[in-house]
């Protein structure tokens, strides 16, 4: 929108647009809706707003460029709320329903941390502290949600997963099929005495007990 320079040079100028009143400040460089409500001004270089602004559509910025972002209700790609990143509306990070954030494509968490860092903390309404941590080293710990977490798995070396805690297996109604060549299935088993068995299944078939329940 252009003003005419009679109205821009005087720090009372106002339009009128049926029920919309702008009042234009040239000493301050603002704009003011419906008499100083609502302020539209640069600061710094930086165009603000004291209130928000509302699109009914999506705002873009850096538009045909492979920077281009868009943020609205119906952005290039996205059916929902979210932001669309990239020329072509190649990556995104949207709303699929209530209280759910989706991408459809890749997201990296915490690679410019230090190693070990977390790089995704999850915590229940009500938590006091959460309750999963996953680090950008691929350690991952549980807790209760209202205490720090007590159990954990990690890699402790090269082909090694480990634990600082235990491994608790359910009795399974019947045993497991065989696992393909080279491979082990470790799994509990009732007895047919009422006692817990510790069993191991080979690609041959056969169960193996390591130990029964005395």
């Amino acid at each position: 929108m252009s003003f005419p320079s009679a109205q821009v040079s005087d720090p009372a100028a106002q339009l009128n647009f049926e029920q919309l009143s702008l009042f234009v400040d040239a000493g301050t460089q603002e704009i003011n809706f419906s008499e100083d409500d609502v302020r539209l001004y640069a600061e710094s270089g930086v165009l603000r707003t004291n209130g928000y602004i509302h699109a009914d559509n999506w705002v873009g910025a850096n538009v045909g460029t492979v920077n281009q972002a868009f943020l609205g209700a119906t952005g290039p790609g996205v059916a929902g709320a979210g932001v669309v990143f990239g020329a072509s509306a190649d990556t995104n990070l949207h709303r699929v329903s209530a209280a759910e954030l989706r991408t459809d494509g890749t997201f990296h968490s915490g690679v410019a941390l230090t190693a070990g860092a977390n790089a995704y903390l999850a915590a229940a309404s009500g938590d006091s502290q959460y309750a999963f941590v996953l680090t950008n080293r691929g350690a991952m710990s549980w807790g209760s949600g209202s205490a720090v977490a007590d159990t954990n798995l990690y890699r402790s070396a090269a082909d090694v997963l480990a634990t600082d805690d235990s491994v608790e297996f359910v009795e399974q109604s019947s045993a497991p099929s065989a696992p393909a060549a080279n491979k082990a299935r470790l799994f509990a088993q009732d007895n047919g005495a009422g006692k817990t068995q510790l069993c191991v299944r080979f690609n041959t078939g056969a169960t193996q007990v390591i130990a029964t329940e005395p």
